[in-house]
């Protein structure tokens, strides 16, 4: 398939401009040009991706393998050295064998907020991809003008109701949309809100703000579900000494003494500006001790009041209060991770919580108030999503075993309305309503729980923001993995989001036909959301992503666009897509990826992971070019265009007239096998043909035939002479673009004493029949129209 691209160009003045990219040719020095498979090179001559065998095979690659390497070629990863720009933070293995590092951009040791270097290896051991989303910074000054309390005090004023959290604001360079700016990031948490908020560390201007809300809407029992199927099977807990819910159910609570905030500490005395302390306790690792001597979150440092005054945090959970039965829907069948609590606030807001429980191992129940067909939904549905979760090495909510905490039935009184799902990032939980109207209760499908789950699982480990493109690659993976959880687990599932909540079962999105529902299947849909409301169209504009894993797994023809599935075998087909898309979200993603630069993440993890299978990477390439974006597309402009007259700074007619072109390559891909044809009105082509073997990303296309030449007849009309230029080529994969670009060449007149004076504007005589006998007088004016 061909793509065309249009584009017209009115160029009368060309000046000749200079860029400092690096050559690529000096990376294939560094690295065979025939051990990459793809490469992109930015505007500003950094690598962005990297795919190929880049080092040999190596049973266990460390560390110092990865600096070697990236200190080779540290001109394509920073405008600098590499240790300067960049600081190890950790590494993982994949349960197949793939091994990551990460590596932070720094700048004068300050973190620059979602940017990282990362560097994988393939199943065979070879350092085989990198992605690199480095920018350039340019901050003079890297000490804040304001304090982290002011800061905290402007935050706060984004979230409306009573401060019930904040994390202590942290020192960053921002970037994402947004010139490079030193900034503070503060976690603010009120009764009716979350949200991340970046605040100017000089001026205090609130730069952005990130919703931290996610929405959608050893004993064996059984009982039946909200949809009146029975499970047979359902791990649950006879009698009450089972394990506590680590980190509790409340909002921690930091104030005592022990603790100094903005208005000081509960013993009345003033500690404005002092260093927060706290203590670990005997608590695991991740976790502080609070005043109630809980185990909470350490991330949650720090804790504000809007009076002054030493209270109760907004949301307290006596858990010795949270009533118990026989029998409770509590799973601790798996010592990998902490168990599964299944709690019910049936018709209220977490004042009236119990453990769903039953006299018997049977949770039958037709008293709604008990909460057995939710409470068996939700703990059967939550037992299977981490199962799934857990066959990628990935236990619990956190990754490392965190307890799973679910509240069902939740009734009126909370900020979230009965029908909706969410998870709560304040208290790690994941909270569903009891529905009404046309609305079951929000547990009732499996696959609006596994939604809610990979938020948590999102939040662990890409930590895309939930805004724009990268809220709605989180919305996305929350909804992919509901569809895979649920064909894992009920014969294949469907492509419907949430049609067990509907009670007409027509669901609330659409992942096979995302239009049904009013949300793009395309990049130039007229579905595309590009306002400011849902958080940038974080819900609808995931119709785009949706499409393309449909199309991964099912194959079709998609807009013009020819993808063929991962297997003719569905059930291959997902189990592929479920590794490619878990991998793709742990190990890959960055905060700030929008759709084009996760594209191309996933065809890294397709080749880190299936090495020798070329089917599965054109698969996702092939898919995600349906969708209208084109990981490898290169992008042609008209640079600069000179034209060649006889000297007197005039085409005039009669004369020939050479062109010289110059393209430039404004996208991070190769471009290959450029030819160009020329074509004009009035004017005679002598030579309208150029070739370029191949400009390379973020260049200007040298080393070819740059040449054209025309005549200008004599008796041609004075008037700009339009012309067209129609210019073919291959990207790297050999796909095939034009791209067609129109300019004017000016033709006038340049007779000898005039204009009469250097002064004035350069004019040309008329040709126009003024006395009506059908001959055209010459008619000459000066510049007042005389």
């Amino acid at each position: 398939m061909k793509t065309y691209k249009n584009i017209i160009f009115f160029l009368y003045l060309f000046l000749s401009l200079s860029i400092g990219n690096n050559s690529a040719d000096e990376l294939f020095e560094i690295i065979p040009k025939k051990k990459i498979r793809q490469f992109q090179i930015n505007s500003s001559g950094i690598l962005i991706n990297l795919n190929g065998e880049l080092t040999p095979s190596k049973k266990k690659i460390n560390l110092k393998d990865i600096e070697i390497f990236c200190v080779s070629i540290e001109k394509y990863l920073t405008k600098n050295k590499f240790y300067e720009d960049f600081e190890f933070i950790k590494s993982e293995n994949s349960n197949l064998g793939t091994q990551h590092f990460y590596f932070q951009q720094t700048f004068l040791d300050i973190p620059v907020e979602g940017r990282f270097l990362k560097v994988h290896s393939n199943i065979h051991g070879q350092l085989s991809s990198l992605s690199n989303d480095y920018q350039n910074i340019d901050i003079k000054e890297k000490t804040p003008e304001l304090s982290k309390n002011e800061i905290k005090l402007i935050a706060r004023r984004t979230v409306s109701g009573e401060i019930k959290q904040e994390i202590n604001p942290k020192l960053i360079i921002y970037t994402f949309n947004s010139i490079p700016k030193l900034a503070f990031k503060v976690k603010i948490v009120s009764k009716f809100d979350s949200k991340l908020v970046i605040v100017d560390a000089n001026t205090g201007e609130i730069i952005n703000t990130f919703s931290l809300i996610y929405f959608d809407g050893p004993t064996i029992g059984s009982g039946e579900n909200l949809l009146g199927d029975w499970v047979d099977s359902l791990f649950i807990y006879e009698g009450n000494n089972f394990p506590g819910i680590t980190g509790g159910l409340s909002y921690p609570n930091l104030f005592c003494e022990e603790y100094c905030w903005d208005y000081g500490d509960c013993d009345g005395e003033s500690y404005e500006g002092c260093a927060l302390s706290y203590d670990t306790g005997e608590c695991p690792v991740g976790y502080i001790l609070d005043c109630n001597n809980e185990c909470v979150f350490e991330e949650i440092t720090t804790w504000a009041l809007g009076n002054g005054v030493c209270d109760d945090p907004d949301l307290y959970v006596d858990e010795d209060s949270i009533q118990s039965g026989n029998f409770n829907l509590i799973d601790a069948s798996n010592s990998n991770r902490e168990p599964i609590f299944t709690v019910s606030s049936y018709d209220t807001y977490y004042t009236d919580l119990f453990f769903v429980n039953s006299e018997s191992p049977v949770f039958d129940s037709e008293i709604s108030s008990h909460s057995h067909r939710s409470g068996v939904s939700s703990h059967d549905y939550h037992k299977k999503t981490l199962d799934y979760f857990e066959s990628f090495g990935f236990f619990g909510m956190n990754g490392t075993g965190l307890r799973l905490a679910n509240i069902i039935d939740y009734g009126a009184g909370g900020w979230a309305g009965i029908n909706n799902a969410f998870y709560d990032y304040a208290n790690q939980t994941l909270n569903y309503g009891m529905g009404s109207g046309e609305y079951r209760p929000w547990c009732a499908g499996i696959d609006v729980v596994a939604h809610e789950f990979a938020h948590s699982f999102t939040a662990h480990t890409s930590g895309l923001v939930y805004q724009d493109q990268p809220g709605a690659l989180n919305e996305h993976l929350s909804d992919a993995f509901g569809y895979l959880v649920e064909a894992k687990f009920q014969n294949g599932g469907d492509w419907k989001m949430a049609e067990d909540i509907t009670l007409n079962n027509n669901g609330i999105r659409n992942m096979q036909d995302p239009t049904i529902f009013g949300d793009p299947d395309h990049l130039e849909s007229p579905y595309y959301y590009s306002g400011s409301l849902d958080n940038g169209g974080v819900h609808t504009n995931s119709g785009i992503p949706n499409k393309v894993l449909y199309l991964v797994i099912n194959g079709d023809t998609h807009y013009g666009v020819n993808v063929e599935p991962f297997s003719i075998d569905i059930s291959q087909s997902q189990e592929i897509a479920g590794t490619i898309w878990f991998l793709w979200n742990a190990h890959y993603l960055s905060i700030y990826d929008g759709f084009f630069v996760a594209a191309g993440k996933m065809l890294q993890t397709s080749q880190d992971i299936y090495p020798d299978d070329e089917h599965i990477s054109q698969t996702v390439y092939d898919s995600w070019k349906s969708v209208g974006i084109d990981i490898f597309e290169p992008f042609i402009e008209l640079y600069e265009i000179t034209m060649f007259e006889d000297g007197d700074g005039i085409i005039n007619p009669g004369e020939t007239t050479n062109i010289d072109l110059t393209l430039e390559n404004i996208s991070p891909n190769s471009a290959e096998y450029i030819s160009g044809e020329l074509n004009c009105s009035e004017l005679e082509i002598l030579d309208g043909n150029i070739y370029f073997e191949e400009i390379l990303p973020s260049n200007l296309s040298q080393n070819g035939d740059n040449h054209l030449s025309v005549i200008v007849p004599f008796d041609v009309v004075i008037s700009d002479k339009e012309c067209f230029l129609y210019i073919t080529l291959q990207n790297q994969n050999g796909d095939d673009f034009e791209y067609n670009f129109s300019f004017s060449v000016p033709v006038r007149l340049d007779q000898e004493g005039f204009p009469l004076s250097t002064n004035q504007i350069l004019s040309s005589p008329a040709l126009a029949d003024l006395d009506g006998d059908n001959v055209d007088d010459i008619v000459i004016t000066d510049n007042e129209g005389t």
